[in-house]
């Protein structure tokens, strides 16, 4: 089943809806450079008294997929009625979009789209959700941040899904999965690099379905010091599974990387939840994300199965959260009174991920969100608007903070309580 998303753009356009700055119209293409030409209704007026101000002095953002406008969004200086041309404020370098018609958004009373967003973003860093996670060194391993920027590629494109692809179950534990096309044969992206020790030992494993048939889908450890794979394990066929192994790292290396690819061009493969530990390890680093100890509900111990989307799961029989000093990057790690032998997974509450891009999406409850953003919005714009409007937002932010309140307490996890074990 699809999990329902909306990206930053559809949020940001519903918040400018609540309170009133989003007129959205379409335009039968742009002049190139300086204007949007024979804007339609509500844009386009013959009559001899229509206002050549009501638009002037907007920001318009063009939405019509695979525009070139730039920079986009642009302020626009005026307006003519009886042609619906939008002169901008500064030259674009191109205009248009790939059709014979643009869409467009104006954001209007000095509302502009970055700030829209601003608001959208607070709403998520402050809200939570809870999930499965797996306890992993590869950052970004269970592939729930925003954007690929955790990854680094080599002839490969790589997204983000938030939906089931290829008839098979993609999306795993959490919220996303990695897809990984490769545009050249034995294309990969790679984790950033974790610090290691010569002689020790490993465990990787990923769940991973390969759609494309005859496909070949290759997970490796990778020496970044030596410029070589330590040991790799490939998937094939289209149903989905997980690789696992184990390595030691070699001499003179200090710095391991995971990558994941395929051995042929044009392959499609779906990666989740890539886990890797330090075998006999007593303690490992919890993950950037967790701010706090009582965001952790349980951490638990699964077993080393081949099927990819279902596993069995115990409480691990002692563990413990504690600070992790000297530590810049974490502030917390958990500790275990035997050697972790087997997957470990933190079921946790986690702040839903900041967007960046207008393409970005998020799982997080659409009714939620906008209602969240709307009012961070009317209190930015209470301090930062312009007076003439000033009045309006005051009258707006009580009703929209009732409604966000009965919605945080419907829809965020309670909090619990981490007491510390005794040894």
């Amino acid at each position: 089943m699809a999990i329902s998303t909306r990206t930053l753009l559809e949020l940001c356009q519903e918040v400018a809806r609540n309170i009133g700055v989003l007129v959205q119209g379409t335009a039968s293409d742009s002049s190139g450079t300086a204007s949007l030409i024979s804007a339609t209704y509500p844009f386009k007026t013959n009559l001899t008294n229509a206002s050549t101000k009501e638009y002037e002095n907007v920001e318009l953002y063009d939405t019509e997929s695979g525009t070139t406008l730039s920079p986009n969004p642009i302020g626009v200086t005026t307006y003519a009625p009886s042609t619906g041309v939008f002169s901008f404020s500064e030259t674009a370098s191109s205009g248009g979009g790939a059709g014979s018609t643009d869409t467009f958004d104006i954001y209007t009373k000095g509302v502009s789209l970055a700030l829209i967003a601003e608001a959208v973003n607070k709403a998520l860093r402050e809200r939570y959700y809870t999930g499965m996670f797996p306890l992993t060194l590869v950052v970004d391993g269970d592939a729930e941040t925003s954007g690929t920027g955790d990854w680094s590629s080599s002839n490969v494109t790589l997204t983000k899904i938030t939906a089931h692809e290829g008839g098979s179950k993609n999306v795993l534990k959490g919220t996303q999965a990695l897809k990984v096309i490769t545009t050249s044969p034995n294309g990969y992206t790679e984790s950033t690099y974790i610090t290691c020790r010569p002689g020790d030992n490993y465990y990787l494993e990923a769940a991973v379905s390969a759609w494309t048939s005859g496909g070949v889908a290759d997970l490796i450890a990778y020496d970044k010091d030596n410029s070589a794979a330590i040991a790799n394990e490939t998937w094939t066929g289209q149903g989905g599974g997980k690789i696992r192994f184990t390595f030691q790292i070699p001499s003179s290396c200090y710095r391991l990387t995971v990558r994941i690819g395929n051995v042929g061009t044009a392959v499609t493969s779906y990666w989740d939840n890539i886990i890797l530990y330090r075998s006999g390890s007593q303690d490992m680093v919890l993950p950037d994300w967790v701010d706090s100890p009582n965001q952790i509900r349980d951490v638990l111990c699964s077993t080393k199965s081949d099927r990819h989307d279902t596993d069995s799961y115990s409480t691990c029989p002692w563990y413990d959260i504690v600070e992790d000093e000297g530590n810049a990057n974490n502030k917390y790690r958990v500790v275990f009174k035997s050697a972790i032998s087997t997957p470990t997974w933190l079921l946790a509450t986690r702040k839903y991920g900041e967007l960046s891009a207008y393409t970005d999406t998020t799982a997080a409850p659409r009714r939620w969100i906008e209602t969240a953003a709307t009012v961070e919005l009317l209190k930015i714009l209470l301090t930062r608007g312009s007076s003439q409007n000033i009045d309006s937002w005051g009258r707006m932010i009580n009703p929209w903070r009732r409604e966000l309140a009965r919605l945080d307490t419907q829809l965020m996890p309670k909090p619990i309580y981490h007491q510390r074990l005794p040894a």
